[in-house]
């Protein structure tokens, strides 16, 4: 499908999860069917917190971030299948360094994106049995020994439980948790590889601006400056292509994404439990991750217009001249993501989505001071 290692890889990774969409259907779909029982699973606690709400407001709290995680990783393995041939597509467009030549920063790139989807595999790990063995651990767990103590959610269940079915409920959470943590991560990944792929065409593209020298030559000016304008062209159309792509996925995504960072936020300032906590540092890590290279493939964008005005256009010909005008009129296309709802991707963007979390914590942190909840 690439030809590239980092999507390779990423693919890999996907379908170890069974949430990686092929030509007709998912390549097995055991994963996603048992995140969505877990969190389905759940709900009926969930509804029995919403009706008694003043006796264990965190609670509440808990279980509707569970549900959002569990909504926003179903969400995104739906979106991938809707927009499957976009999505495929974009990753042929990026992968394709035929026709200007491989950047040098390509392999650098490719050796790290290994690492990285190791760390997250073992983060995944660690995330689920730290939060699972916090959860053993408590006073109540030892003194209750029940399955409103022990795990991580008060499933549903019509029957007492044997200490067998505990455990395999134990396992199950385990499991699901490392589906979720990696599911997010990778995606995440997925994302950034893609915008650092065009971000090192763009430092290519500059490379070559910087190696031209124009002379009185018009033949010659126009041979060196001629495939710079294709390359351009050619990176913002990819951009073009990649936008439309990641808006159509970026939106839901983003508004699962915040809806869990507030909730785990303020459970975890109303129950100080390790789970929320984890959650929150995920979700925050995660938006953080995506506006940053959001505004980093801004950042780029804006230094090809500085690249071309730097030329010595000032010793060309005056039909040169105007090549480089054309050329420095066509880099002044900004390499923005902007989002529905949203706006750009950007460190100012995320610093207002943080203000307004920060805003409705504080709402819900004194509605329940307020009401004593």
């Amino acid at each position: 499908m690439s030809t590239t290692l980092g999507f390779y890889v990423i693919k890999k990774k996907f379908q170890k999860y069974y949430c990686w969409p092929s030509n007709h259907w998912y390549i097995g779909i055991g994963a996603i069917i048992l995140v969505a029982l877990n969190t389905i699973w759940a709900f009926y606690p969930l509804l029995v917190e919403f009706m008694n709400y003043q006796a264990n407001f965190s609670k509440c709290l808990f279980h509707m971030q569970y549900v959002m995680t569990g909504a926003l990783i179903m969400s995104g393995c739906i979106q991938a299948l809707q927009y499957r041939n976009k999505m495929f597509e974009m990753i042929n467009f990026l992968s394709d360094f035929n026709q200007f030549g491989t950047p040098q920063g390509l392999e650098v790139v490719e050796r790290k994106i290994k690492n990285v989807l190791k760390i997250i595999h073992w983060s995944a790990y660690f995330i689920a049995y730290v939060v699972t063995y916090f959860t053993l651990l408590d006073d109540n767990c030892a003194t209750f020994k029940t399955i409103k103590h022990c795990l991580i959610l008060v499933y549903y269940v019509p029957f007492q439980l044997k200490p067998l079915n505990m455990t395999l409920l134990l396992l199950f959470q385990i499991y699901t948790i490392e589906i979720l943590t990696n599911i997010i991560f990778v995606t995440t990944v997925m994302y950034c590889y893609s915008l650092q792929l065009l971000i090192i065409r763009i430092e290519h593209l500059n490379e070559k601006i910087d190696g031209i020298t124009l002379t009185r030559n018009k033949e010659r000016n126009f041979r060196m400056l001629r495939p710079i304008i294709m390359y351009h062209q050619d990176i913002f159309r990819m951009f073009q292509f990649s936008n439309d792509v990641y808006t159509n996925l970026i939106v839901p995504q983003k508004l699962f994404a915040l809806c869990i960072l507030t909730l785990s936020t303020t459970s975890f300032f109303m129950g100080k439990d390790i789970a929320s906590l984890a959650s929150a540092i995920a979700t925050w890590f995660g938006l953080f991750l995506s506006h940053a290279m959001g505004q980093k493939l801004t950042t780029a964008g804006d230094s090809v217009a500085n690249a071309v005005y730097n030329l010595n256009w000032c010793d060309a010909d005056v039909v040169t001249r105007k090549q480089v005008l054309t050329l420095l009129y066509l880099s002044q296309h900004p390499f923005t993501i902007r989002v529905p709802l949203f706006g750009e991707m950007s460190h100012a963007a995320a610093v207002q989505e943080l203000k307004k979390v920060y805003l409705f914590i504080n709402s819900l942190l004194a509605i329940k001071k307020n009401n004593n909840f």
